[in-house]
């Protein structure tokens, strides 16, 4: 399953996430895109794909406390309005 993650820091902590993103592919969370930065803010997003939602627990508790993050799962469009018209006739 896809996934999108909002991220926000101090950006006093920034020598801290980049020694943390460095070693990120340990956690076996496959990026998709980014982490891309919003222009001129300490924030951001990064899109990946997990099938455990356990890598999602190891996720955010690995770049806890020099990130807050919210992450939401990324559904194809078509796929809802097809579930929305199939319960909805």
């Amino acid at each position: 399953m896809k996934f999108i993650a909002f991220w926000e820091m101090k950006p006093e902590d920034a020598g801290k996430v980049i020694l943390k993103f460095n070693k990120r592919h340990e956690l076996g969370l496959k990026t998709l895109y980014g982490p891309c930065h919003i222009a001129g803010q300490a924030e951001g997003f990064t899109i990946f794909e997990a099938d455990d939602p356990a890598v999602l627990v190891n996720y955010s508790n690995y770049y806890t406390p020099e990130l807050t993050m919210t992450i939401f799962p990324i559904h194809d469009s078509k796929e809802v309005a097809e579930n929305w018209v199939k319960h909805h006739k």
